[in-house]
């Protein structure tokens, strides 16, 4: 009976092994996501699609509290078409984007899952000829501010899936564009 006692214990031991982030801790990971949206009104139609390279770099300056880095690349591929009784035509559009973006998010250490909620900012640039990409022809900035929730599940005491949601706000001159991104991400902590 001793055995299976101490052989219980091990188990509910391993199974709810505390996930705690402590200060000083640091994280490597990152997203890889597709986002595909298609608009349709008065004859015209747009068909997007894009895929998107998002590693992190994290640092917990407090426990549960992580401030990011993301370098960020962005493949884009639009499609327009417009069609009407006297007009009919389509094309196609492609960009690179890529920059930086920051932000912050507390984890709630609940043991294996810690949910978490956070925001972002960055600023993207963007060239439309991938063909020829050249940092001199990069276009106007674009401005990203969002906000986006989640959970670490913890694999290890070191690896963890983190399904998420992400709301994020663009402006790109006089443009503003809000998306919603669903993904699963990585992350490696590297506790001190």
């Amino acid at each position: 009976m001793k055995k299976v006692l101490t052989l219980a214990f091990a188990v509910v031991n391993v199974t709810f092994a505390q996930s705690s982030l402590p200060a000083g801790t640091y994280s490597l990971g990152g997203d890889i996501a597709i986002h595909s949206a298609f608009s349709k009104d008065d004859g015209y139609e747009r068909d997007e699609m894009s895929v998107i390279f998002d590693p992190s770099i994290t640092y917990f300056l407090i426990d549960q509290l992580a401030f990011e880095v993301n370098p960020v690349l962005q493949l884009n591929i639009d499609r327009y078409s417009f069609s009407d009784s006297y007009y009919n035509d389509s094309w196609e559009y492609r960009s690179i984007m890529m920059g930086i973006a920051g932000g912050a998010r507390y984890y709630v250490d609940m043991q294996k899952v810690s949910p978490f909620a956070g925001f972002e900012f960055g600023v993207l640039w963007a060239n439309s000829e991938p063909e020829k990409f050249e940092f001199s022809k990069l276009g106007t900035p674009h401005v990203l501010v969002g906000a986006k929730a989640g959970a670490a599940i913890f694999l290890s005491t070191s690896a963890a899936l983190e399904p998420k949601l992400r709301l994020n706000y663009q402006t790109i001159g006089d443009y503003k564009q809000f998306d919603v991104y669903a993904g699963v991400g990585v992350s490696y902590f590297i506790k001190k």
